[in-house]
């Protein structure tokens, strides 16, 4: 379990506020990766990079944490070699005429949880969507011949079960 607080001057959440941004990254589009950061924390690929949902976003301006990811990726080298690059969306970091640029706005919206995008709703759609991830990786699982893909497998199939554990507390 990941649990964060202040250590060192270090800024660290709570058990919920890394759910929320594990539901954020994968709102928009983040994909759950087999290892681990440092922390305990699931690494994800976001935007081209491998960042870590604890430690890759700043504790300055609570509601832009999820748009400035740490450029520095918290992965191995062979981590890196695997993911595509993403060109820089400029247009979701300018501001509007009230001086809010779109990504501070959808992470305003977000923490909101309005009807349609209630948490309840959210979160049954990171569960169902890790479900499904879950399926297919036993799939693979059964017909894994490599030792090395089928450790990475089986590493990513922990992942998914911690996640739903603790999908299913809330």
């Amino acid at each position: 379990m990941v649990k964060a607080e202040v250590l060192d001057g270090e800024y660290k959440m709570d058990e919920e506020e890394i759910l929320d941004r594990i539901t954020h990254l994968l709102e928009k589009g983040g994909t759950m990766l087999a290892t681990h950061h440092d922390c305990g924390a699931p690494l994800f690929r976001f935007q081209g990079q491998v960042v870590c949902p604890v430690c890759s976003f700043s504790e300055q301006g609570q509601s832009s944490q999820m748009a400035q990811p740490d450029i520095t990726p918290k992965a191995t080298d062979s981590n890196r070699a695997d993911e595509a690059a993403e060109p820089p969306r400029s247009s979701q970091s300018r501001p509007d005429e009230s001086g809010v640029s779109d990504k501070a706005r959808d992470r305003q919206a977000i923490g909101t949880y309005p009807d349609r995008r209630s948490r309840e709703h959210i979160l049954r759609q990171v569960r169902d969507a890790l479900l499904a991830r879950m399926e297919g990786l036993a799939s693979e699982v059964r017909e894994e011949q490599d030792y090395d893909q089928l450790r990475s497998q089986l590493d990513c199939l922990e992942a998914a079960l911690r996640a739903l554990q603790i999908l299913d507390k809330e």
